[in-house]
């Protein structure tokens, strides 16, 4: 007697349709579903024991995903469950004419971060403490700002020239009555360019985990 072993090769699954309540998903069925912050409810912030902030997606509540698209907008709006009620939220938005990748918050962090090499993105200020950020803060003149600039342009990135000379990019800099306030990583303590990393490596973890989730739901 032979022992033969059946292997099931591993598959994505596509929900084409969702019953809720006995009825089967339709526009009108999701228009009645209650509106809430898809981060806030899906993404949790966890802290490992160095204190690095871990992020970590929720993917048991998530039920799937609908597709909306108006005046050349395409929304991804996901559906979930929280305590036995059914949550909406937006994960992002794409430009349907040129077929961008949809837009959000997390991408926005990581696209920001990374087109920097020399200046700390605003957005990236809850990750750190505020000692911590203050650390990397640098304070130049008026009257030294051009000698400044040219001390430090082979360390900029396109990006980063760019918003040099316009000099007029808010993100990283205010206008103070001292002169040009910076944050920059060179002054961040090792230990905070590891939490960024760190953050910003699961962040990209989670949006690979979304993206893969082949959970569409036609309505």
């Amino acid at each position: 007697m032979t022992n033969n072993k059946l292997e099931i090769a591993p598959m994505t699954v596509t929900i084409d349709r969702l019953t809720v309540g006995g009825k089967q998903m339709t526009k009108s069925v999701f228009n009645q579903i209650q509106n809430d912050d898809f981060y806030c409810s899906l993404i949790e912030e966890n802290f490992d024991d160095n204190d690095y902030v871990k992020l970590k997606l929720k993917k048991d509540m998530l039920l799937g995903y609908v597709v909306l698209q108006s005046k050349g907008i395409e929304e991804k709006w996901y559906i979930w469950v929280d305590n036995g009620r059914l949550r909406k939220g937006v994960f992002g938005t794409s430009n349907i004419a040129d077929g961008t990748a949809y837009s959000n918050e997390l991408t926005e962090i990581i696209n920001n971060h990374n087109r920097r090499d020399y200046f700390i993105h605003q957005d990236i200020r809850f990750i750190l403490s505020t000692e911590e950020y203050e650390q990397s803060k640098i304070t130049v003149s008026y009257r030294d700002i051009d000698t400044y600039i040219k001390t430090v342009n082979s360390e900029l990135s396109f990006q980063d020239r760019k918003d040099w000379k316009t000099k007029s990019d808010k993100i990283f800099r205010q206008l103070n009555s001292v002169g040009y306030e910076f944050y920059i990583y060179p002054k961040l303590p090792e230990s905070s360019k590891k939490i960024i990393a760190e953050y910003m490596e699961s962040a990209k973890s989670i949006l690979d985990q979304i993206n893969d989730m082949q959970l569409y739901i036609a309505i």
